[in-house]
């Protein structure tokens, strides 16, 4: 890996099991000494961590330093192999731990709707997935 992509990488692993904790972005920086944008930051992989840091970081998350270097298929972290360039799709294991039992359909759907790079198409996505269930449900009254 580069360091642009361990950075990134880094910071979506971090991201991903902030979140599964239920911990801000706020409450963590607070944890480590920093304010949330500086969290922000190393979550995107703008900036990257010292050891300290990184320390202070799995003590919080309660995780072992090697989480962040463990070897995981690029496409779960959302590594787009065929261009170089990061997505955040945010469908490792852990996210799914954390959404209970959910059927494969609706993992599927999830991982798909991550995967739109752009945001108003997501939100027309969103818009249109509204819809057909509000009429469902009119449909069923």
């Amino acid at each position: 890996m580069n360091s642009i992509k361990d950075s990134k990488y880094i910071g979506i692993k971090m991201k991903l099991k902030r979140k599964e904790l239920g911990i801000s972005q706020e409450k963590l920086g607070e944890m480590v000494g920093v304010t949330y944008q500086q969290i922000q930051k190393y979550e995107k992989g703008i900036n990257k961590m010292n050891v300290e840091m990184l320390q202070k970081i799995t003590r919080s998350l309660n995780v072992p330093i090697d989480f962040f270097f463990m070897e995981a298929d690029d496409t779960v972290y959302g590594l787009s192999k065929d261009n170089g360039r990061m997505k955040e799709i945010m469908e490792a294991k852990s996210t799914y731990q954390t959404c209970g039992d959910l059927s494969s359909e609706e993992q599927e759907l999830i991982k798909c709707f991550r995967a739109i790079p752009d945001k108003e198409y997501r939100e027309c996505f969103l818009s249109l997935l509204k819809k057909a269930a509000e009429s469902e449900v009119s449909a069923q009254k």
